[in-house]
């Protein structure tokens, strides 16, 4: 009763506070509607063509892109992995919905029938015999297929439907687009007048004389370009100034190194592993669970480390002595290394072997193989059954022998076998590619070696260490919040500062930068000379200031860059102009002469050759060449390299032929070879292609 007295005391208030969440609410849904009715979908994450995609079609396409990536690799994928699948994931959606609209429109379909045929029929699409050939013998085999859909069902983690599924689609898509391209193909024609004049550009050819001035010869720091050039240039030229949506933007780098504390405590740690190394009983499980590059392995005189070499084969050297640490500036570590044995092994030996795996279960090849190396033991051929049984064909057909080999050239279970057992010895070896029963047959000069084990301690920073850095690189970016402050900080730091130049909105990273999307996505989200906060940089740590953004259309005449571009252009021009003036003369050699050049020939010049000798691709030249006439001197041209003058010395005219279908075929295999790689760039171009990708990643 209490609690409801209060309640009616405080019933005024209650009702404004109630009412102010029912106010709430109500806005909160009106305001997000309203921003799918004015502001677009929140989930679109592409417009194409008018057909709308939301996110959650696109992360299923991804995610199946995963499971199967999952599949094949038999592991997890990490952070870039997966950024990698969505780029993959976009480029196949965009090319699925594009063509699917076109192959709608013309009709074409993919019949249930033919589809059986592609994947278990007589006309076996490529996806499906790579996917089915047999690794050890390298064929394809139909009935593998048919056993395979007999059991997928029975593979309670449903990966063997995910990947029947995803390889079927693929097989489908396949099919589509190369009925599609076979349409577009189908479609383009050569009339005889095209071959007629590809043949007439071909067989034109004149040889010629030139001079030519290079631009670098006169200095063009006294031409000057006014703003009214620039502007009369730009107006006449926009087409060239259309650009993409793109940023630029500066970066520094703080480095982590590891400091004289973290070397010593790193030298410490190495000491301590040496002592272990000392006592351990187990030194290949040791160097096993040791750094990356420790290794347990035998060598020769000469092929051990420096300075490891010489202490393992000094002649007092002897088993269970320990070394180092050693810094290696070359590793970033310290090694230590133990002699595990000192022996002798030949240079080389010879073994023949029979492999066993492939389909089989461990098991079945483990029997097969008892059997087999029993049959060897009581007097069977080993060359006759390598030939029958062995899924090794590159030897099999040699009876099973690989011949003479040296130290290191087999991988590692095998060659140890080779290498410490006598001739005759037979013994089986597990290795990645399946069982092998191994026969060594030869042994070649025995010569002194030792089995070291070396271990590596790697020089890292420590955590102190790499806080320290951060907290540099956090106080600079704190400290310079815009770009010229940015700019001078770096400078007085002795900073490298550095330029990402042309950064699209969905790039995966900043070219030359080893990090993620994090910094992209904030250069498309911050203003003009901002400076960013402190991104991983690998290892390091890196801030960027974003100094420029390139909107899509036409960018302004007084963008710098654009200046700078039609400034060079137009003192070439002048450039060209002023040499010019001095290219006049009777002949080449008076010209040549005046300007201390030199007459080069040229000889054979088409209307299709690419380059000219001594000045590389030249258009203008090769154009006028073409045209001109026999023994009269060009008019200075203007070129890529310097302003040429030409004289035509002889013309070889084209033959006309009755007939172009040589030309004809020629010039059709060509137009139709490039349908396949350019019809979906085709359709891009033409296609209405929002991307929202960037709201979401």
């Amino acid at each position: 009763m209490a609690t409801l007295e209060k309640i009616r005391q405080k019933g005024k208030l209650v009702a404004i506070v109630v009412g102010f969440a029912l106010l709430a609410f109500i806005l909160t849904d009106f305001i997000m509607n309203s921003q799918a009715i004015f502001g677009g979908d929140r989930t679109e994450i592409a417009n194409i063509n008018g057909e709308s995609v939301h996110f959650q079609e696109f992360e299923q396409q991804v995610q199946e892109l995963a499971r199967i990536q999952e599949i094949q690799s038999g592991g997890s994928l990490d952070g870039n992995m997966l950024e990698g699948l969505r780029v993959q994931a976009w480029e196949q959606m965009v090319n699925q919905m594009l063509l699917a609209e076109e192959v709608e429109l013309l009709g074409v379909r993919v019949s249930p029938e033919e589809l059986y045929d592609l994947v278990q029929g007589e006309n076996i699409d490529p996806i499906i015999a790579q996917a089915f050939t047999d690794p050890s013998t390298g064929s394809f085999n139909p009935s593998s297929v048919r056993t395979f859909l007999q059991q997928m069902d029975l593979d309670q983690t449903g990966n063997s439907r995910a990947m029947w599924t995803y390889i079927e689609r693929q097989v489908y898509e396949n099919r589509l687009r190369s009925k599609y391209n076979s349409l577009v193909q189908k479609g383009i024609l050569v009339t005889n007048f095209e071959a007629e004049q590809a043949h007439l550009e071909n067989a034109y050819t004149v040889d010629f004389d030139y001079v030519m001035v290079p631009y670098a010869s006169v200095n063009d720091s006294t031409i000057a370009v006014s703003d009214q050039e620039i502007k009369a240039y730009y107006d006449e030229n926009k087409a060239l100034f259309e650009q993409e949506k793109s940023r630029e933007a500066s970066y520094v780098v703080f480095k982590v190194a590891p400091t004289k504390a973290d070397m010593e405590a790193s030298r410490s740690a190495a000491a301590e592993v040496a002592e272990n190394l000392r006592q351990v009983a187990d030194v290949a499980a040791f160097v096993r669970a040791s750094d990356e590059g420790s290794v347990l392995r035998v060598y020769k005189n000469g092929d051990a480390p420096v300075p490891f070499n010489g202490m393992a084969f000094d002649p007092a050297a002897q088993v269970g002595q320990v070394f180092g640490p050693v810094e290696s500036q070359e590793l970033g570590a310290y090694q230590v290394m133990k002699i595990v044995s000192i022996s002798q092994m030949p240079d080389t030996v010879r073994a023949s072997h029979i492999l066993i795996g492939g389909n089989r279960s461990y098991e079945q090849a483990t029997a097969l193989l008892d059997s087999i190396k029993s049959v060897i033991e009581n007097g069977g051929d080993f060359a006759a059954l390598a030939q029958q049984y062995s899924e090794d064909q590159g030897s099999a057909v040699n009876g099973g022998d690989l011949g003479w080999f040296p130290q290191g050239m087999m991988v590692q279970p095998f060659n140890d076998f080779c290498f410490k057992s006598p001739v005759d010895s037979l013994g089986v070896v597990e290795s990645q590619f399946g069982l092998h029963l191994i026969r060594v047959t030869g042994r070649g000069v025995e010569q002194p070696v030792r089995e070291l084990a070396l271990v590596n301690i790697q020089i890292l920073p420590t955590n102190e260490t790499i806080q320290q850095v951060y907290a540099e690189a956090s106080r600079f970016a704190g400290s310079n919040r815009e770009f010229e402050a940015f700019q001078k900080a770096a400078q007085e730091a002795g900073l490298d500062l550095r330029l990402a130049e042309n950064i699209r909105e969905m790039d995966q990273r900043i070219a030359g930068v080893e990090t993620g999307r994090e910094p992209v996505r904030w250069i498309y989200q911050a203003e003009l000379d901002a400076v960013s906060d402190v991104f991983e940089f690998g290892e390091d740590f890196a801030v960027f200031a974003l100094t420029r953004i390139n909107e899509e259309g036409l960018a302004p005449v007084d963008d710098e860059q654009v200046r700078m571009q039609i400034e060079a252009v137009l003192r070439r021009e002048k450039l060209g102009q002023q040499i010019a003036q001095k290219m006049s003369g009777a002949s080449l050699e008076a010209i040549a002469q005046t300007n201390g050049a030199q007459v080069v020939e040229a000889k054979t010049i088409s209307f299709n050759t690419f380059s000219i000798p001594n000045a590389g691709p030249e258009p203008q030249v090769v154009a006028h060449a073409v045209s001109l006439e026999k023994g009269k001197l060009s008019q200075p041209i203007p070129g890529n390299m310097g302003v040429f003058v030409i004289n035509v010395k002889s013309i070889t005219e084209p033959i006309k032929k009755e007939d172009y279908q040589a030309e004809i075929a020629t010039l059709l295999r060509g137009k139709r070879g490039r349908v396949p790689q350019s019809v979906m760039g085709m359709l891009r171009d033409a296609a209405e292609l929002e991307d929202k990708r960037a709201n979401f990643f």
